[in-house]
């Protein structure tokens, strides 16, 4: 009986640490608004990645998750071109080529402003951290306030 007590207590404590491991948010996100001039502004999106953890690219080629950002439809702005990125670290296996990020990275979004009115941009963004093989789906709402721009003609 003493033997499956310690086995049972054993059990316990191998699931609670695991669920700690897997509870915890190993990125911490800011989003910041740039003003580049009176019609345009870049979005940026800054992690703080845990030590140790990793975080993927948009163009990780392996079998992990890229990171992936889907914005709310909206008027008040159009953006112009794709998220930017800086270059990741690599590694190469027999999966492909893992393109990630350690310690820090912006991601960045260049927009035009439609709406010289106060807005707000919002969104998600979902993507995979990981650490010593062992990983976690990323997923975060986002919310950018833009305030004090012109509106950008729209003719071309």
């Amino acid at each position: 009986m003493k033997k499956h007590i310690i086995s049972l207590c054993t059990a316990l404590l191998c699931l609670f640490s695991l669920s700690t491991v897997f509870a915890q948010d190993p990125v911490h996100w800011t989003f910041k608004t740039v003003k580049i001039n009176d019609t345009e502004a870049e979005l940026q999106f800054q992690a703080k990645i845990d030590a140790n953890w990793h975080l993927y690219s948009q163009y990780t080629q392996g079998i992990e998750q890229p990171i992936t950002f889907e914005f709310n439809d909206s008027k008040s702005f159009k953006k112009v071109g794709k998220v930017t990125e800086p270059k990741p670290e690599e590694l190469t296996d027999e999966f492909g080529t893992a393109k990630f990020f350690n310690n820090k990275v912006t991601f960045k979004q260049r927009i035009k402003v439609l709406d010289s009115n106060p807005f707000k941009i919002t969104g998600k963004l979902e993507g995979q951290a990981c650490i010593d093989g062992r990983c976690i789906a990323i997923e975060k709402k986002f919310s950018f306030d833009v305030k004090d721009f012109q509106a950008a003609s729209t003719s071309k």
